[in-house]
């Protein structure tokens, strides 16, 4: 293996030569490598296995466990000394050996998991005392009982996500965080059972928290966030995303008391307006990132005009990387236009479902920011030159959002040479779209590791077959409501 030394390349046989200096080259050389590369070195020989096993090349790894998880595997992670582990749908007996093996995982994730139990989380959660995240995502074995039992043992947790768990009230709540001050990040997406009051123990309680996911927490009034706003003075990210109970009033406590605020989303909360959104842009200035519109939205102005104003307003937020909104189609062309010239650094725009993007608008986006690194369009005015010249322009894209739009196989094929760095591809919905545009997909953009394709109609059999044969790095594929796709195809 050619490595460079002292200004030379050398040609290094790490099989034969060892020692502490070939050892400690190996191990630079093995950090640059992709998990799989990691764990295809240690097959080489006795010498790549033990460079290739060695902790510090571990430590910020996150091992999702398989559903076969075996002895062998967990003894192999005990040796690389991991300390984070993602476990889907495992049961109680794998996860106790995983937990005798690697008691000092600092980073832990239980999604699903139908076969855990209350007794199993009471019984073995609390021993794992070095855990600083900890997540539980429709977890049915999770109870306000293991809650209370936890708190006390998880001194050092700092992020903590519960998310659709819904054996959870404000009790059990309560007497969990009030254990936990060192928390910073909070995510309780679809808690329905939870409370304002749960919001207030939140603010006495947690005061460093700077990152607060409300997502689907219908529960949450402006009662509770006046609790969080006037005690929790290090948020700086909130997302209340499908809070039907956010409206303009909660947006107004928000920016008058937390000026620091960077990250806010209120997408589909249909009771924040136009009047919300302005609040905003007056008095959060160093804001990052927005995200607010939704199909819900049917009085989200009084006119055209305060929607004109808004954007207009929006456009003075210069410190603005990630913008998000859609179904607003009464936006004019000039309001759009003003957006895109004004905001050259955003590295994420979603604009979904407005009809009023067309080539044009693709065409302006594409020359004046091409810092983009994630971009959403929808529209049927949008065909084929505005994809290419996306495409073509925005080099730094790693996910693209196209569904709905009117792109032909010739479209496709001048837009494919262009995405060879495009890690997500959403294509739902083209009419016009076939195997000829699959293959030219298939041939060109060889990192993809998500396609969406639902509702490509004509899109077959050997279409799917290509995409197997040719994106070997993809790892989630849609074909819902592909009716030309039989068990053949996949």
């Amino acid at each position: 293996m050619p490595v460079r030394f002292a200004g030379k390349l050398v040609n290094m046989n790490f099989g034969e030569m060892q020692g502490p200096f070939i050892a400690d080259v190996a191990a630079l050389i093995f950090s640059f490598l992709d998990i799989p590369d990691k764990q295809s070195t240690a097959q080489v020989c006795r010498f790549w296995r033990s460079i290739s096993y060695l902790p510090s090349l571990w430590r910020d790894v996150t091992v999702i466990l398989p559903l076969d998880c075996t002895e062998e595997l967990v003894r192999s992670l005990n040796r690389r000394k991991i300390t984070r582990v993602n476990c889907s749908r495992a049961n109680a007996n794998d996860l106790s050996f995983l937990f005798s093996y690697l008691p000092g995982i600092t980073h832990l994730s239980l999604s699903g998991c139908p076969h855990v139990t209350e007794l199993f989380l009471k019984r073995e959660i609390p021993k794992l005392y070095e855990l600083q995240q900890l997540s539980f995502r429709r977890c049915c074995g999770l109870s306000d009982a293991v809650l209370e039992a936890c708190g006390p043992c998880l001194k050092k947790l700092t992020s903590f996500t519960l998310e659709d768990c819904d054996n959870i009230t404000e009790i059990g709540f309560k007497n969990f965080v009030k254990h936990l001050c060192n928390l910073e990040v909070l995510d309780l997406t679809w808690c329905e059972g939870l409370t304002d009051g749960c919001l207030k123990t939140l603010g006495e309680c947690c005061v460093n928290i700077f990152r607060l996911s409300l997502r689907g927490c219908d529960w949450v009034t402006e009662v509770g966030v006046r609790h969080l706003v006037e005690n929790l003075k290090e948020l700086t990210e909130l997302d209340f995303k499908w809070s039907h109970g956010i409206n303009d009033a909660t947006v107004k406590l928000v920016t008058k008391n937390l000026p620091g605020i960077l990250s806010l989303d209120v997408k589909d909360c249909p009771f924040v307006t136009s009047d919300g959104i302005k609040l905003v842009t007056q008095f959060l200035p160093k804001l990052k990132h927005l995200s607010f519109g939704g199909g819900d939205h049917l009085h989200f102005a009084n006119s055209v005009q305060d929607i004109e104003t808004m954007f207009l307003d929006i456009a003075r937020l210069t410190e603005l990387r990630c913008l998000a909104f859609d179904f607003c189609d009464c936006i004019s062309d000039s309001a759009m236009q003003g957006l895109i010239k004004n905001l050259p650094n955003l590295t994420m725009l979603d604009v979904g479902y407005m009809e009023t993007v067309s080539d044009d608008t693709a065409d302006l986006i594409s020359s004046h920011m091409q810092k983009l690194e994630s971009l959403s369009l929808s529209s049927q005015k949008l065909a084929d030159r505005g994809v290419a010249a996306i495409a073509s322009k925005l080099t730094k894209l790693k996910s693209l959002d196209l569904r709905n739009c009117e792109i032909s196989n010739s479209g496709m094929a001048r837009m494919a040479p262009n995405l060879k760095n495009l890690k997500s591809l959403i294509l739902s919905s083209h009419s016009k779209l076939t195997n000829v545009g699959v293959k030219c997909i298939a041939s060109f953009a060889k990192n993809l590791t998500s396609l969406d394709l639902m509702d490509c109609c004509g899109v077959s059999n050997p279409g799917v077959a290509i995409l197997a044969f040719n994106l070997t790095k993809l790892r989630q594929l849609n074909l819902s409501f592909c009716k030309r796709v039989s068990n053949n195809g996949t």
